[in-house]
């Protein structure tokens, strides 16, 4: 088997794995990869005739530290009253509030305690 030389999108630093090679871990900083296929394409000039194509092995994916993204979620304020967006949400909004208020039966209280006002 042959080994195809890789660098790490991490730390930048070259190394070699087998060519047959899906997954794997940087020799240097320990993360996780997957390599891909990739052909190399050189210069005709380079390279000879019978020579084929080499191929090199990129890096599709890396480890990601999910404890530290669950940490910076975690931090996001939570909020539970939904917040008005345009100018007709905030008229329907305050349109209920008072609707709510007249609904306390202040206006009604006031009517009684004036009819009685009158008769007594």
């Amino acid at each position: 088997m042959g080994k195809v030389k890789v660098t790490c999108p991490n730390c930048s630093k070259d190394f070699e794995v087998d060519e047959n090679a899906t997954r794997g871990k940087c020799p240097y900083c320990k993360i996780s990869l997957i390599f891909e296929n990739v052909e190399e394409k050189f210069k005709p000039s380079s390279l000879p005739a019978e020579e084929p194509k080499r191929r090199r092995r990129e890096v599709l994916e890396e480890k990601v530290n999910v404890s530290y993204i669950e940490n910076l979620v975690d931090m996001l304020p939570m909020k539970s009253e939904p917040e008005p967006k345009e100018i007709s949400d905030v008229a329907v909004m305050e349109l209920i509030e008072k609707e709510t208020d007249e609904a306390d039966g202040s206006d009604i209280e006031k009517k009684v305690d004036k009819i009685l006002k009158n008769r007594g």
